[in-house]
């Protein structure tokens, strides 16, 4: 099972999305293989929108206000909290360092129910104990539900996107298109998308 980081909630409601990201979600929705989401990062979102208010961006606190909504419906029954024994988890992952507790509580989150992160800033995640997945450009670890942890001190970018996959690393991420027919996901006429964030998004209007 799954907990997503706020980049890839954030990801999915865009209007051109991430392709890798939306293999991920394909695949794991075909599979019936449950996504979960945190607290904390429903309050990420609250706190962007705030911050839009703050300096006089109606429009995108109101759009973001209707994400949040669509995504609150959407995970309504896939939604988990901070409890004593996750608490307990974060007070020992912020010694030495108290950097970046809101990752920190997030991966608490993930090890006291054994889910793996689903995030795009991996290199945050370092130097906890929990298992880490990158959705927007990690083929192998979409493929074969792979997860790693990175090395300390070394890069957050994900490996080379390995060929047999029939995807180039130098185009990975600017191409549209790359053989997500391997990965069971049809390419045929528009890029393939996860309805539901758009329809939760025309509820919420």
């Amino acid at each position: 099972m799954y907990l997503a980081d706020t980049n890839v909630l954030s990801e999915i409601m865009k209007p051109r999305p991430n392709v890798g990201v939306l293999a991920f979600f394909s695949a794991r929705e075909k599979d019936g293989v449950p996504v979960y989401v945190s607290v904390l990062t429903f309050g990420e979102m609250q706190r962007g929108i705030w911050h839009a208010h703050h300096h006089r961006d109606l429009a995108r606190a109101i759009r973001l206000a209707r994400q949040l909504r669509a995504l609150r419906n959407k995970y309504r029954t896939m939604t988990v909290g901070v409890d004593y024994r996750a608490s307990k988890i974060w007070a020992g992952l912020c010694i030495p360092s108290s950097h970046n507790p809101v990752d920190k509580l997030l991966a608490a989150t993930a090890i006291e129910r054994n889910f793996i992160v689903l995030t795009r800033n991996v290199r945050d995640f370092d130097r906890t104990k929990v298992k880490v997945v990158n959705p927007f450009d990690d083929p192998d670890a979409l493929c074969h539900g792979m997860t790693y942890r990175r090395p300390l001190g070394r890069s957050g970018r994900s490996p080379r996107a390995p060929s047999q996959f029939g995807l180039e690393a130098s185009h990975f991420g600017s191409r549209r298109r790359w053989g997500l027919s391997r990965l069971g996901v049809s390419t045929s006429g528009s890029l393939p998308c996860l309805s539901y964030p758009k329809t939760s998004l025309a509820a919420a209007r």
